[in-house]
């Protein structure tokens, strides 16, 4: 879980004290594809490795939620062969 720490520092007014105020953010765990995304679309097994070996701090994955196909990199991992210039 990513917790960011943010210190909120106000001018005080003339006749006014201002007591620093601090906010603690949780982002919530996101999903396989929220992070394949992120990370420019890196396969879901380097994915596995990065949070098995905690390589990434804040990385926290929803293991409840699928690793769906990418359509996006299925469609750059096809090739097509030129057309022929000699027409019969």
């Amino acid at each position: 879980m990513k917790v960011a720490v943010c210190e909120l520092n106000t001018q005080p007014s003339k006749n006014k004290t201002v007591t620093p105020q601090t906010f603690l953010a949780a982002e919530p765990a996101q999903s396989w594809e929220t992070w394949h995304k992120r990370f420019s679309h890196t396969s879901y097994g380097r994915l596995q490795h990065m949070l098995d070996k905690n390589l990434v701090e804040g990385f926290s994955v929803d293991m409840q939620t699928q690793k769906p196909d990418c359509i996006a990199c299925t469609e750059s991992k096809q090739t097509v062969e030129p057309f022929s210039k000699i027409t019969k």
